[in-house]
């Protein structure tokens, strides 16, 4: 933290500025907030400030519009979930219900719900596929519709870079084709 004080100080020659750590860790008891070090009588000392992601109030992050209280609650629910696939499950699903009843623009709602998929991730597509169901029940919205659209992009996208490194390796057009679902024309455009 110092190191970035000193830096940015030195950068625009000016020692207005505060810094604050984020501390996304699970150790309840980890919190420095100061720098010190002294030698043959020179001493520094420099503290900053923290914020702490498990000492925020999920009811409160709920309750805020505030993007950042999204986020966090997003990280919260991720530490507090650890590995266990269920709860990272109805952690997803209570997160992108939360999500729909904010009104953010539809942009912000892509680049959250790209956060989201990151950041609370199943080791087994099973669990991708609760997801999806359990959002496929839910009311159809336009945030809803929203996500699924973005979701075929991917797809897509994906199908489409596979598609270009099979002609990459020489696979016949015809092939790659079947395999992908995509036209003749698209490969050959590749």
């Amino acid at each position: 933290m110092f190191k970035y004080f000193y830096r940015i100080s030195d950068l625009h020659d000016t020692y207005d500025i505060t810094s604050i750590s984020i501390f996304t860790d699970n150790d309840e008891t980890y919190k420095p907030n100061k720098f010190e070090k002294s030698l043959f009588g020179m001493e520094l000392s420099y503290k900053y400030n923290t914020y702490k992601i498990l000492d925020q109030k999920e009811i409160k992050l709920k309750k805020s519009d505030n993007i950042f209280a999204f986020i966090v609650l997003a990280t919260l629910y991720s530490l507090r979930s650890k590995n266990n696939q269920k709860m990272k499950l109805k952690s997803k699903i209570e997160l992108t219900k939360i999500l729909f009843d904010k009104n953010y623009t539809e942009e912000t709602i892509i680049d959250i719900f790209e956060f989201i998929n990151l950041f609370i991730s199943f080791r087994d597509e099973k669990f991708d596929n609760l997801f999806y169901a359990e959002l496929e029940k839910m009311p159809k919205t336009k945030e809803k519709e929203l996500l699924n659209s973005y979701d075929k992009f991917l797809l897509n996208k994906g199908k489409k870079e596979i598609a270009k490194n099979l002609k990459n390796l020489g696979v016949e057009i015809e092939s790659i084709s079947k395999a992908t679902s995509l036209s003749v024309k698209e490969i050959e455009k590749m």
